[in-house]
């Protein structure tokens, strides 16, 4: 209650106690305030100045999510969002205060305006998904370069400009980092050069970054491997530099679930560096970030209310031996091979980050002019059989065919290349799942079986299973699932079918059974 609000209180209830103007009869003067009803007062009086001053520079908007946001008047398309990282609006607001009345307001205070604004957003008719880095709009792709201006990339099938203000909303994290301007004339040759990479998995690499401009297509995970030695990490460093810079362009393997959200949250490019072994849950979140993922979890600060995070992220590995890989996983994988650098080609760590530091703006506009040469030649690529991340390979198709490369007929088509890695990798996948690799020892010789899970599982099953074999039968359905399409692709195809009632297991060796 304010001092105000206490006198009137006050003389109400006690109405002899005061004269006919008002004051005291015995004191002639009210009653004293105490240092709680100051302090209360003027907390007030700052949040009312604070919510005043929020709304003078900002425009006030809710996510499709519900989370609130505000964007300066007359500054960066940028959403603040009211609370978190060191852009937010609740910052924002304290350093106003303090420069246009030279004082710091309370936390409180600051509180209390919060919520105030918080009401105005929902009352606001703008309501805008605010995206990370990239945002796509028919064939337009805007990109956010990450620096204080706002600039912007905005690329089409006739080219690509530098723009000083975004027409899409953008939002950032304290991992957004800024990008340098690109420069017309590069080549991607210079970025070749910084790389030893091996030459079939060069036109899968250049495509994997380009499809990391494009947002609304579900992006393959990019396996760095190699024997030691080979800079993976390094390569894997450029290259998230080159699409999504940030304080931490690779990250060491998450420990659960919630860690892995926040961090993918957090960056439109997440890289894992240096795995040696993929988990079941990390392997079902790395699959489902690819496709788009969201993870709800309590508020802080609240018994009720639930926050989301959702996300579609371009993801990359780095890896001597990933170890073994499920079926799902590896039907998202491209795989690039870095080969071992000869003695007389190695060069020192700061020559290697100097050139590419200079090199970088031509190496981006390079990919900017790539990227809007395959956007032109998208519309026109028919294919009518296409494997796994179809998107990505009607991609690919399409920077063949910017760069006058026949996707179909070219063996060394990016198209082509990524076809037959599919089978290499289903190979892996087999190999190193010892119920499938069992399946495949026992076709040899035989062209079909057929047989219920428990005469399989009796069938299969060594006096000492090893690790991860299915327990029993019922269990043996829900890994045939997980492995039946790598086991197509190596050439045996196993179906199910309930004759007379009975659920039965076919399994048939085609040609080229590996």
């Amino acid at each position: 209650m304010s001092i105000r609000d206490k006198i009137h209180a006050d003389r109400a209830a006690n109405p002899d106690a005061y004269t006919s103007n008002g004051q005291y009869a015995d004191e002639a003067e009210p009653p004293r305030a105490t240092a709680a009803d100051t302090a209360a007062d003027t907390s007030n009086s700052q949040a009312d100045k604070i919510v005043v001053l929020g709304l003078e520079l900002y425009d006030l908007g809710r996510t499709s999510a519900g989370d609130a946001y505000a964007v300066q008047r007359g500054g960066p398309n940028i959403a603040r969002m009211f609370r978190g990282s060191r852009d937010s609006l609740r910052s924002m607001l304290a350093r106003e205060y303090r420069r246009k009345f030279k004082r710091t307001p309370s936390s409180s205070a600051l509180a209390d305006a919060i919520i105030s604004l918080q009401g105005e957003a929902d009352d606001s008719s703008a309501s805008n998904d605010a995206s990370l880095r990239v945002s796509s709009t028919g064939d337009t792709i805007t990109i956010d370069l990450g620096t204080a201006d706002g600039s912007v990339v905005i690329i089409n099938p006739s080219g690509w400009r530098i723009e000083p203000r975004s027409p899409v909303l953008f939002r950032r994290t304290p991992l957004t980092g800024p990008m340098p301007l690109p420069e017309r004339g590069g080549s991607l040759a210079l970025l070749c050069d910084l790389l030893n990479v091996d030459a079939e998995s060069w036109p899968l690499l250049v495509g994997w970054l380009i499809a990391t401009f494009i947002p609304d297509i579900p992006h393959p995970i990019a396996l760095f491997t190699g024997l030691q030695g080979t800079g993976k990490t390094t390569a894997a460093k450029m290259l998230v530099e080159l699409v999504d810079p940030s304080a931490a362009p690779t990250r060491a393997s998450p420990k659960d679930l919630e860690q892995w959200a926040v961090a993918a949250h957090g960056s439109w490019v997440v890289c894992i560096d240096n795995v040696s072994h993929i988990s079941g849950w990390l392997s079902d979140a790395l699959c489902r970030a690819v496709t788009g993922d969201a993870m709800v979890r309590r508020a802080l600060y609240t018994d009720g209310d639930v926050s989301v995070m959702s996300f579609k992220r371009c993801i990359a590995l780095t890896s001597i031996d990933a170890g073994a890989l499920r079926g799902d996983l590896g039907e998202r994988l491209v795989m690039i091979d870095l080969e071992p650098i000869p003695e007389t080609k190695r060069r020192a760590d700061a020559e290697l980050q100097r050139l590419y530091r200079e090199r970088r703006p031509l190496i981006l506009g390079a990919l900017f002019d790539l990227l809007a040469a395959t956007l032109a030649a998208r519309p026109s690529i028919r294919i009518d059989k296409l494997p796994r991340m179809a998107d990505f390979a009607l991609l690919l198709a399409a920077m063949d065919k910017a760069t006058g490369t026949d996707p179909l007929a070219d063996p060394s088509s990016a198209f082509n290349l990524f076809n037959k890695q599919s089978g290499r990798v289903a190979a892996d996948v087999v190999e190193n799942d010892p119920f499938a690799d069992a399946i495949l020892t026992m076709m040899q010789g035989v062209q079909e079986w057929e047989g219920t899970a428990s005469e399989l599982h009796h069938k299969l099953t060594p006096l000492k299973p090893p690790h991860g074999w299915p327990a029993d039968a019922a269990r043996i359905g829900g890994r045939i699932k997980r492995i039946t399409p790598a086991m197509a692709a190596v050439g045996v195809v196993i179906t199910w079918s309930r004759p007379g009632g009975h659920r039965l297991l076919t399994i048939t060796k085609t040609e080229g059974n590996a």
